[in-house]
């Protein structure tokens, strides 16, 4: 994933993110990187002596239909069925 995409999916802005590689604080295993462009895994990446872990909420919404249903990813994949979340 690009650099700056996978700092932004960890709570940092894209434009800070580009601030931060541009200013020499991020590294990809123990290199300083100044390419935003660059490709990196969460594990590899440190900003001020950190590590960075890329955190994502993911929520499938299909439209169109009368009969939406909303369905919990991450509780679906740990419990082996479609859980959906139920409507208020």
């Amino acid at each position: 994933m690009r650099l700056d995409r996978l700092l932004s999916t960890s709570g940092i802005s894209r434009a800070e993110a580009r601030l931060a590689i541009r200013a020499g604080r991020v590294r990809v295993n123990g290199e300083v990187v100044r390419d935003a462009g660059a490709h990196a895994e969460a594990g590899d990446v440190l900003v001020d002596g950190r590590f960075v872990l890329a955190e994502r909420s993911l929520s499938l919404r299909f439209r169109g239909s009368r009969n939406q249903r909303l369905i919990d990813v991450p509780k679906s994949l740990e419990s082996g069925t479609v859980v959906q979340i139920p409507d208020n």
